[in-house]
Formats: structure tokens, C-alpha cells, sequence
């Protein structure tokens, strides 16, 4: 038990870590890999769906608090991108592939990102004109963080074990 606490532990800061990386790396658009998204499905494919809630729950309050955004509208949509994503991956991941799963948490997160845009945000349906630009990036981001990530997994299993 010690050794999951542990465990999982390192992976919200890993996780942590890869998303305060990513943060300070601007792009000429708001589209971003999720790369800290590589901790929590290394976290669902080897401990299982509590681990993978709490580092997700973790990277994203914690972050927010190192960045002072803890409660700003960035965080809700983190928060609603990174809670829809888990749950669709949740439900996904004994059908799918690690890189599908992965995909199809890339796709969720932008539908609960766009989602609580339009209800925090922007409530005109203007707002989904961007959606398939940023729909097709969260294919291919998770696409990238799933393959990453199945190196990962494979070669965390084999240590643990």
C-alpha cells in the first residue's frame, strides 16, 4: 500500500511537472499535447481508475496553485477537459489500445473544454466554428501522448514487477 502511495505520488508530480513545462511553452495557437496526460494513463494502466482520478485531480488543483490559477476559469476548463477525458477513458480502456484510449481521451477533453467554455464563457454557438481545428489536434495530441505513453507503461510494468 505504501509503495502505490508512493508510486502514485510520483506520478502526479511527473505529470505536474510535464503540464508547468508545457505551460510555459507558447505556441502561435492555444493547442497544447496534454503531455501530462502520460502520468495518468500510466496511473490507469497499471494501478487502475482511482490512481488515475487522483493524478489527474492532483496535477491539475496543485498546478493551478503553483501557477496562481487555482479556481480562474483556465482551471474549470482544465478541470472539465481533464474530468470528461478520464471518464471516457475509463470506459474505453479494456475495449481500446493504450494510443486508442489516449485518442479517445484527447478528443473528451476538447468536448468538456469546449463545453464549459460555452457555459462559463461564451454562450453563442459561434464558439464551436473552432471546434473542428481543435477537435483534430486533440486526435493527433493523444495520439502522440498514447504512444509515449504505451513505451512507458511497458517499461514501468517490467520494473514493478
Amino acid at each position: 500500500m505504501k509503495r502505490r502511495i508512493a508510486i502514485v505520488s510520483v506520478l502526479t508530480g511527473i505529470g505536474l511537472l510535464l503540464w508547468i513545462v508545457e505551460e510555459m511553452i507558447s505556441l502561435p495557437l492555444p493547442i497544447k499535447l496534454g503531455i501530462s496526460n502520460i502520468s495518468t494513463l500510466v496511473a490507469l494502466y497499471i494501478f487502475g481508475s482511482r490512481e488515475a482520478l487522483y493524478v489527474t485531480l492532483g496535477r491539475i488543483f496543485i498546478g493551478a496553485l503553483i501557477l496562481g490559477r487555482l479556481f480562474s476559469l483556465t482551471m474549470l476548463l482544465s478541470l472539465s477537459g481533464g474530468v470528461l477525458a478520464l471518464i471516457a477513458m475509463l470506459a474505453l480502456k479494456d475495449v481500446l489500445s493504450i494510443v486508442g484510449t489516449s485518442v479517445a481521451g484527447g478528443w473528451f477533453n476538447i468536448v468538456g473544454q469546449f463545453t464549459a467554455a460555452y457555459f462559463l464563457i461564451y454562450s453563442k454557438t459561434s464558439l464551436f466554428n473552432f471546434f473542428p481545428l481543435f477537435g483534430i489536434a486533440g486526435i493527433i495530441a493523444g495520439a502522440i501522448v498514447g504512444f509515449l505513453s504505451s513505451r512507458i507503461i511497458g517499461s514501468v510494468k517490467s520494473a514493478l514487477h
